[in-house]
């Protein structure tokens, strides 16, 4: 069921798309190909937290805002669609051929959610294929507290 189909406030899973960009790649060139500020970095090696591995290879996100929704296809397109302007950085990136960019629907979602639709046109499917990037899914069951 899509969002404009609910009455009231959504209360549904808490859903953004995100880009990342993994390899041997420089953070600043990155974010000088993209023209935007990355949400997160990390190099390998690097520690994130207290206790944890460290991280096992270098990459660069960015992603969409958090909103609540059951349409997780509305992030995929509006990503796609920010990628399709950057096609010129997108393809460049692609060059390097030690990395890779990677589109993810990522959903957190309480017991009492339902999974966000995820429908994935021919269309949409081909547009991502023309960018060369891949897409994967991070549909994560949160714990009752």
């Amino acid at each position: 069921m899509t969002d404009e189909l609910r009455s009231g406030p959504v209360d549904g899973p808490r859903v953004h798309a995100a880009v990342t960009v993994w390899g041997d790649i420089d953070h600043s060139a990155v974010t000088a190909a993209m023209g935007v500020p990355p949400r997160h970095t990390a190099y390998r090696g690097d520690v994130k937290r207290p206790g944890a591995a460290p991280i096992k290879q270098t990459y660069w996100t960015w992603s969409t805002e958090e909103g609540e929704s059951y349409d997780g296809d509305s992030f995929l397109t509006a990503m796609v669609e920010w990628l399709e302007q950057r096609r010129g950085a997108v393809n460049s990136l692609r060059a390097n051929e030690n990395l890779t960019i990677v589109v993810s629907l990522v959903a957190y979602m309480e017991p009492h959610h339902s999974v966000p639709g995820i429908y994935l046109s021919s269309v949409l499917l081909k547009r991502f294929v023309d960018l060369g990037v891949d897409v994967e899914f991070d549909l994560t069951l949160l714990g009752a507290d």
